[in-house]
């Protein structure tokens, strides 16, 4: 809202068991207004529901989260992306995944490995673009004897 006072961004920050949040959400959603939300990440310490798909070469743990939600409110699922290609400007990548999702455990689990293909081609096409600083890939530290 510094950039542009016009603009009319909500921030519902969710935590897991948040029924206020989720109802918010439902609200936005029977409004009509779209609803962004973080699939390529789970904080750490976090006792949110997970699933492993390949990414990147190895398996990787995304959130259930916003499959889930997707699936209760019943709506559709979007990925966007935005990356920086030069002084102003961008590439903006917008591709509906699903129309609606089912949440029984084979067809969710689709869901999200379709989702980390999408991602995983957005990374290996732009790859000093995407962050994230968690322990992504639950990998053993490093043998420092080796």
């Amino acid at each position: 809202q510094d950039l542009n006072p016009d603009t009319n961004v909500q921030v519902i920050e969710m935590t897991p068991g948040d029924a206020e949040g989720v109802l918010k959400l439902k609200q936005c959603i029977e409004r009509g207004e779209h609803v962004a939300m973080l699939a390529d990440r789970i904080a750490p310490g976090s006792r949110q529901r997970a699933v492993d798909v390949d990414f990147l070469g190895a398996k990787a743990s995304l959130p259930e989260g916003p499959w889930l939600l997707a699936s209760v409110f019943g709506c559709p699922v979007i990925f966007v992306s935005a990356s920086r290609t030069g002084p102003r400007s961008y590439y903006v990548s917008v591709d509906q995944l699903a129309d609606a999702i089912m949440r029984q455990p084979q067809i969710l689990q689709g869901h999200i490995q379709k989702y980390a293909r999408r991602l995983e081609t957005h990374c290996r096409r732009y790859p000093r673009q995407w962050f994230n600083f968690y322990d992504f890939w639950n990998l053993p530290p490093p043998n420092k004897n080796n």
